[in-house]
């Protein structure tokens, strides 16, 4: 597990009562082109600083995972393209804790900002296009299953 991996692991890995694992994975279009949700990061000035792009599968997975849900309603959740609110406002937790990865030690502070569900709006697609940073990775909740989620920094 490369470091930016073990970060990933070791915050996210913390929300659950089950056995995670994350790997780094290449970012490619059909990474970008699977995503669902995007988590906005903004500055103390509230500016867009960083994006989080989640696919069905992370939102499903990860917010299913936060609310205690069985892993076969979370299966057919993502079979089904099916993103209810209380599932969104859970996955919102997994954001907000997200920030970390955000926020390295003698970094300027940043915040989650909100989420968006379906296309980016323009900023976002805008900061994505534009990102000198895009580190994707999978991440699995045993008994649920894998998603991928990729973070974008200005």
């Amino acid at each position: 597990m490369n470091n930016d991996a073990l970060k990933v692991h070791q915050l996210l890995g913390g929300l659950f009562e089950r056995r995670c694992t994350a790997t780094r994975k290449r970012f490619t279009k059909e990474i970008r082109s699977e995503c669902v949700v995007f988590g906005r990061y903004v500055n103390d000035a509230d500016e867009l600083v960083g994006v989080v792009a989640a696919d069905a599968a992370f939102v499903c997975f990860t917010g299913a995972a936060i609310m205690m849900m069985s892993p076969g309603v979370a299966s057919d959740m993502r079979a089904e393209g099916d993103l209810p609110e209380a599932l969104c406002d859970a996955f919102g937790e997994v954001l907000n804790v997200m920030s970390r990865l955000f926020n390295p030690s003698g970094s300027p502070h940043r915040r989650y900002g909100g989420a968006e569900h379906g296309d980016a709006s323009q900023d976002i697609a805008d900061l994505i296009k534009a990102s000198s940073s895009r580190r994707s990775f999978g991440f699995e909740i045993c008994g649920y299953g894998e998603g991928t989620v990729t973070l974008f920094e200005a």
